[in-house]
């Protein structure tokens, strides 16, 4: 059944508002009475005369269809569940014989799979701050790139990738329509597919043509922006994603004489001005622009980094904007000449393979950028003279409070560094050195780098010789000698005859550091980066050019870093790698698609197209290990991964799969050790790394920690007050509510009669409990309730509401002591006497999460609901318990039901406002907590938590505010401290971080977490005996079943990494960070 498609105006309504997209489809796309279950197409009418351009670069048969993807994407988005297609009728054309009324349909629902969702500006802005999301810009190349003079608005948003609406239809001038899929596949390589991706354009038309073609090539999560890029919408978006758009009509163009006119064009005026009006609005207009600014007057407390670290809760000031440029300038231009000495970039040296230098090579093996930036980072902070924590300071001011455009730019400089040098830029801005001097100064760069490995390094000057293969031509070793740019770096693994052996990141860092000390002691005094002295060694003379190139051969041909990781075969042609790509992209789209046993049947293809054993083999191998492992083979998938080890023993993916395969079988200490050797071959950044190893490990943790539990001596000593006061203030009405602070103050003023029965005296001592308890008092009032409880369990004695009272009570003292069993057991006695005391049943509950039984738990919080729905402690904890097992939707949903009920409670907005901020949520996360901070302004709580998530959004000097003001405000509770070191661990500033971990242990010296803390700092400095004491006790001071689990979980990550010291042949030292 056919659907008109509304006009333009309707259909951006109805994606706007879904209300009105629901009705739409109620109205129209209703049950047929007289063909019940057929499917609807919103149809486009092409017209074979409409062939005129209009605005956007679209024909208006284009507009056509862009406009009924937009109403397809609002429909899909609705609650609408009929299928709905796209659909397009091509009249027949009476001028051409061959020509038939044909028909095109793509996009029934029943088809695809995809995510739709549709993005306003804040969610776009959102999106833009979130690393793991694709932004796709469609429109055509020249407005994508600026070259358009005729378009409203050029450019393209910062990052985004361009995608254009002509590239994904086809070339039928009288009926565009979508690409087949494999075309459109194929069009659309650029993109992602594991990753989400929001559609924005200039015109959204052809943001929706753009949208639909990554749903029908099988994108499983598109957004669609509700609003297009304008002079009106760029202003609400950040200036530092919009730093590359423009008006063309506004740009200044050229005069003849390569000036450019900036005046109005307006002839002078002929009357005469008024001069003392003109001085008036002179002054006037300068004094207005040349106020001071709010903060530049307010005096700020400078803290300088060497200076912070005598106080707690302290971080040093920014720096000022001129010396962090000044700073971010050095990181650049010393990180290319590492990358690159000389600005040199050498041919493989495989001659056959012409496309690509050993630099693209070594960026697909491992994270190189990252690696020098970081090492070169930290001589450029000693250098200055700061430190981590004062440049993550300093980039929270310049990047993203004041979002500096020109710190913005430098620091997105260093960012595609790799590229750069890979495709140099067209115009390069040359310094003041004479171009005379450039082979002058690559002798003296030469002959300085080598004179510090000699001096410091002499082991990275014996060659070690390069990979060799069965039945292999044998290479020349002229072509073998080549220069490899990073010759420094090589973290890869040294490749020889016999055996393999993998470079610490010790080694990789020292020879870093020689190339660092060689380059600066050559351009200390110039501004001078790879880049400029490319340029310059391009425009030297055929005779000084190859002067260079075989001062390249003569001086670093000895490096035996050179080798690593090029695999030398002369029939790895470069046909023969173009061909196993492509069969590797055929396998993958299989992949995408859930064909899996095609794919396993495209890479094994893939497989033959390569020399026996060659190293890139080990590609085609982890991806079919990986299919193996999804079509539930895990023997074929193990064998996969065991090949590929054999021929790249450092293979991170054939690790990975391994640690997969443990875990499918239940595993999880081999699964463990697999994933922690992949974590560290990665380079430990992979961040889906580090959480599988996080998830793994919990099930290590839960293993080890049953044993300790139950060995571990139930002593019922209370913890700091701090935490018992937590407990009890998470609930708005508790068992003891009905009973006035004033009844039980006046009862426990007086002493009781001595006319009083058991039951008097009975109910005379609960009150004065329950004022132990309010008055704070725990020690007494626990000591009260278990005579209570003992008193109401052997007899019976005072009212039953007294009797539940005194139980309940009694297990919540012994909940917060530790003993979970003992108090699960005391509430469900308390049940017996009333199975329909509602916070009695919350808490039972809350007992058996903690156990770990999340289905009993979530079927009592329901029995809790039915008997009072209207109760928040029911919805509090229950979505308490959905943020432990991380169902943040829930939870949110959960939450919000608990604080529509009642708004009271502290811990009811921060677990909101947690939920949400888990969820995804940022805003309206810290809107929560800044409504928060007004309602309970002296809360530890809120701030400790709001600290929490600032100091995730490296917000590090707003985060240790908050944590400082938190420790003010509740001495007594370590957290804050805590949170606080684990800032300066992030900032890799171990020797405070330390200083915060022992001041919360002098706090609480029972406090588990500290110990934790303190273990896992101590480790990553390679003191593994204080380390392992630490681990230990953690695990001996911990109150609650979960933190056993937690600890036990990162003392095996620990062990884990400690043999991997054996498996890789490496020290742990050399693994690890340096101690700072």
């Amino acid at each position: 059944m056919f659907i008109n498609v509304p006009d333009d105006q309707a259909v951006l309504e109805l994606l706007r508002d879904r209300s009105r997209a629901d009705a739409f489809a109620q109205e129209i796309i209703s049950e047929n009475p007289i063909e019940p279950g057929s499917s609807y197409s919103l149809h486009v009418r092409d017209r074979a005369t409409e062939l005129s351009f209009v605005a956007g670069g679209l024909k208006a048969i284009e507009l056509s269809v862009g406009t009924a993807c937009l109403c397809w994407w609002a429909l899909r988005v609705s609650c609408a569940t009929f299928p709905i297609a796209l659909a397009m009728t091509r009249k027949k054309d009476m001028t051409h014989e061959d020509s038939d009324m044909e028909m095109y349909s793509a996009g029934e629902t029943n088809e695809m799979q995809v995510e739709a969702t549709v993005s306003d500006v804040d969610a776009f802005v959102e999106a833009l701050a979130t690393d793991d999301i694709q932004i796709i810009q469609a429109t055509t190349a020249d407005v994508f790139h600026g070259i358009s003079t005729s378009a409203p608005l050029a450019g393209h948003v910062t990052n985004s990738i361009l995608v254009s609406p002509i590239d994904v239809l086809n070339q039928d001038n009288r009926c565009r329509w979508f690409l087949p899929h494999d075309d459109l596949v194929g069009a659309l390589g650029q993109i992602d597919f594991a990753s989400k991706v929001v559609v924005v354009s200039m015109n959204m038309q052809e943001a929706a043509i753009v949208a639909v073609a990554l749903a029908l090539a099988g994108h499983p999560s598109v957004s669609l922006c509700s609003f297009s890029l304008t002079s009106e919408t760029i202003p609400l978006l950040p200036l530092h994603a919009t730093s590359d758009m423009f008006v063309p009509a506004n740009v200044g163009i050229a005069t003849e004489d390569g000036s450019f006119d900036v005046s109005n064009g307006s002839a002078a005026p002929d009357e005469a001005h008024d001069e003392a009006h003109d001085e008036t609005l002179l002054k006037a207009y300068t004094e207005a622009h040349t106020v001071v600014r709010p903060l530049e007057e307010t005096e700020e407390r400078i803290i300088e980094p060497e200076q912070y670290q005598t106080e707690l809760f302290t971080m040093p000031s920014p720096l000022s904007k001129h010396k962090f440029l000044a700073i971010a300038r050095a990181i650049f231009q010393y990180s290319s000449l590492v990358l690159a000495p000389c600005g040199v970039l050498c041919a493989n040296p495989n001659s056959h393979i012409v496309k690509s230098t050993m630099l693209e090579s070594k960026l697909k093996v491992g994270p190189i950028l990252q690696e020098v930036v970081e090492t070169i980072s930290d001589l450029i902070y000693e250098d200055f003279h700061v430190n981590e924590s004062t440049m993550a300071m300093s980039s929270q001011k310049w990047l993203s409070d004041s979002r500096d455009l020109e710190c913005s730019r430098l620091m997105q400089k260093i960012n595609e560094l790799p590229q750069t040098l890979i495709t140099p830029p067209a115009v390069v801005e040359l310094g003041e050195m004479p171009i005379d001097q450039t082979l002058p100064l690559i002798r003296t760069m030469a002959d300085n780098v080598t004179h510090v490995l000699e001096e410091k390094l002499p082991w990275a000057l014996k060659p070690m010789p390069p990979q060799t293969f069965p039945d292999a031509a044998v290479v020349s070793e002229q072509r073998t000698m080549t220069w490899y740019p990073s010759v420094v770096y090589a973290l890869g693994y040294t490749q020889g005859k016999q055996t393999q052996s993998k470079q610490s990141s010790l080694q990789v860092k020292a020879k870093i550091k020689a190339i660092y000390e060689g380059v600066k002691a050559t351009i200390a005094d110039q501004t001078l980066d790879a880049v400029q002295l490319q340029a310059m060694a391009d425009a030297l003379p055929d005779a000084d050019r190859a002067a260079i190139a075989q001062l390249n051969l003569d001086t670093f041909s000895s490096h035996h870093v050179v080798n690593d990781d090029v695999f030398l075969d002369e029939r790895m042609t470069e046909e023969a790698q173009r061909t196993f790509a492509a069969k590797l992209r055929e396998g993958d789209a299989a992949s995408r698609r859930q064909d899996l046993g095609e794919a396993v049947r495209l890479y094994s293809h893939a497989m033959n197209l390569v020399p026996l054993y060659h190293a890139v083999v080990v590609d085609a191998l982890t991806k079919r290990a990986k299919i193996y492992i999804k079509l539930s083979k895990p023997e074929l998938a193990a064998a996969d991964c065991a090949l590929a080890l054999a021929i790249a023993p450092y293979c991170v993916d054939a690790y990975a799969y391994q640690g997969e395969i443990a875990e499918l079988n239940r595993q999880y200490e081999s699964a463990l050790q697999n994933h922690v050797l992949a974590f560290i071959l990665g380079g430990s950044r992979a961040v889906e790394q580090a959480e599988v190893i996080e998830r793994v490990s919990k099930h290590v943790g839960r293993e080890q920690a049953k044993d300790v539990w139950a060995d571990m001596l139930k002593r019922h000593d209370l913890p700091s007050s701090w935490l018992v006061e937590s407990y009890f203030q998470s609930f708005t009405r508790d068992a003891d509510a009905a009973i006035s602070s004033w009844t039980a103050s006046k009862a426990a003023a007086q002493q009781p009669s001595a006319d009083d029965d058991e039951t008097g005296a009975f109910e005379w001592r609960l009150l004065c409990a329950i004022d132990h308890r309010r008055h704070r008092r725990y020690t007494e009032a626990q000591s009260a309730f278990s005579a209570l409880a003992t008193t109401a369990l052997v007899g019976v004695v005072g009212e039953i509401q007294s009797r539940v009272i005194a139980i309940n009570m009694h297990a919540s003292f012994l909940y917060v002591t530790g003993d979970v069993a003992a108090a699960l057991d005391m509430i469900n006695r308390c049940l017996e006497l009333d199975p329909t005391h509602v916070n009695s049943i919350i808490k039972k509950a809350g007992f058996l999460c903690e156990l770990g039984d999340f289905e009993l738990a979530d079927e009592t919080f329901q029995e809790a609901a039915t008997l009072d729905d209207n109760s928040a402690d029911v919805y509090l904890h229950k979505g308490q318990m959905e943020l432990i097992m991380g169902d943040y939707a829930s939870a949110v949903a959960t939450l919000r039901r608990s604080i529509t009920r009642s708004d009271t409670l502290a811990v009811t907005h921060i677990s909101y406002g947690m939920a949400l901020y888990k969820a995804g949520s940022i805003y309206q996360s810290l809107d929560v907590f800044k409504t928060a901070l007004k309602q309970f302004p002296t809360s530890h709580e809120v701030r400790l938590f709001y600290g929490d998530v600032l100091s995730d959004r490296v917000d590090y000097g707003q985060a240790m505010t908050h944590l400082k003001k938190a420790f003010e405000f509740s001495p007594q509770c370590p957290l804050p401290l805590l949170n606080a070191g684990r800032i300066f661990v992030a900032t890799n500033d171990g020797s405070h971080a330390i200083s915060h971990f022992e001041e919360a242990l002098r706090v609480d010296a029972r406090c588990s977490a500290a110990h934790l803390d303190l273990a896992q700092v101590y480790f990553a400095q390679g003191n593994v005996d204080k380390a392992f004491l630490h681990f230990d006790s953690a695990i001996e001071t911990c109150r609650f079943l979960p933190e056993v689990e937690d600890a036990c979980a990162c003392r095996c990550v620990a062990t884990m990494q400690l043999q991997a010291t054996n498996i890789l042949g490496v020290d742990l030292r050399h693994m690890l960070k340096t101690k700072k």
